[in-house]
């Protein structure tokens, strides 16, 4: 029946018929990932093709999905006089959460692909400060004193513990207090070194931080965060290609840290709330020991130094007013200068005097 009726059809129709159905059956989306399952801190692949050129739909991953990079190829097939076009969109996705996940029907110029199910399954260790030992990837982050007052320096010290290479474009999140109105600052340059946990040979990267929390209170900093490409072992071995190197991604976090700040004692009844470790005060004089001559100025130099602080939490000191002088005073200079015990602020103030009788 099937026979006779296309030998009752032109050839031209024919040849339309099946145009259309093979036009059909190449935009069809396929979709797959490059392994299942995963883990919840270890990104994947999900590759999208079709024969359709346009972009995909990908909003309905972002419920349980980051979507960390997108990239888009092209390939041609000529096979017995035949030609075909497949486009590839390979995007890069993190877990949100563990547990059994379906990946959704993504379409691509209304075609749809299949749903795929996803297992992820938790981090094989716990990541937070230093019970994330024995993964060769983890952070450690401390902070001294947990208890102190407010506006008193708190360090804070990140480390990143790693026994695989990072790639390119890999980001550590900054220290967050949410509820304390804290003020952040880094101290330095990011220090590299190596060292032994549990027999372990482990590279560290070391970043700190001094903080000064504005409220009194009890407060959790929010967990630090490593979001990075690791370069993938068994890549060749000493033939490998450097600048072929395909990397995984990877997210960890340490554990929140918490700390206790209280406020100034009741026994302080000052003006200027200096919670330093240490606090000194000097002076200089442009002529030492000066000499007061009517009509002629003399700077004095007044420098305020103190360790655990900043210069912007230093007291202006321009000074009160003289009886028989007149007192111009130069633009204050504030400088921050850190150390291994944190910041220390100064201020300097410059004071031109000139007598008047």
């Amino acid at each position: 029946m099937v026979t006779s009726l296309f030998k009752r059809l032109p050839a031209a129709l024919i040849a339309v018929l099946f145009a259309l159905a093979s036009a059909s059956s190449f935009a069809s989306v396929k979709a797959l990932v490059d392994r299942n399952p995963v883990t919840l801190d270890q990104s994947f692949t999900l590759t999208l093709q079709s024969s359709e050129d346009g972009e995909p739909v990908l909003t309905p991953l972002q419920q349980d999905f980051d979507i960390l990079s997108q990239g888009k190829s092209s390939s041609y097939q000529f096979i017995n006089g035949q030609s075909s076009h497949t486009i590839s969109w390979q995007i890069v996705l993190m877990p949100k959460h563990a547990g059994q996940i379906q990946i959704p029907p993504l379409s691509v110029n209304g075609e749809s692909s299949a749903a795929i199910a996803l297992t992820v399954t938790a981090a094989g260790t716990n990541q937070g400060n230093a019970s994330g030992q024995g993964s060769n990837l983890f952070l450690e982050v401390g902070a001294e004193p947990l208890t102190g007052y407010v506006q008193q320096q708190i360090l804070l010290t990140v480390r990143l513990y790693r026994t695989v290479d990072l790639g390119q474009g890999s980001t550590l999140s900054e220290p967050k207090f949410p509820n304390a109105n804290a003020v952040v600052e880094k101290l330095g340059q990011d220090r590299e070194f190596q060292t032994v946990k549990n027999g372990q040979d482990y590279a560290v990267i070391e970043r700190r931080y001094a903080i000064y929390p504005q409220k009194s209170g009890q407060f959790s900093m929010d967990p630090i965060q490593f979001d990075g490409n690791v370069v993938d072992g068994n890549q060749g071995g000493f033939f490998a290609d450097p600048f072929n190197q395909h990397t995984s991604h990877v997210r960890t976090h340490s554990e929140p840290v918490r700390i206790s700040v209280k406020p100034a004692p009741a026994r302080f009844s000052g003006k200027q709330w200096l919670p330093a470790a240490e606090l000194t005060l000097a002076e200089n004089w442009s002529q030492d020991p000066p000499a007061f001559k009517v009509g002629e100025p003399i700077t004095r130099t007044l420098t305020i130094s103190a360790q655990g602080l900043t210069a912007s939490q230093l007291p202006a000191l321009a000074g009160d007013a003289l009886d028989g002088f007149k007192l111009y005073p130069d633009q204050a200079t504030l400088k921050d200068q850190p150390g291994n015990n944190g910041i220390t602020g100064t201020r300097e103030q410059k004071i031109a005097l000139i007598p008047t009788r």
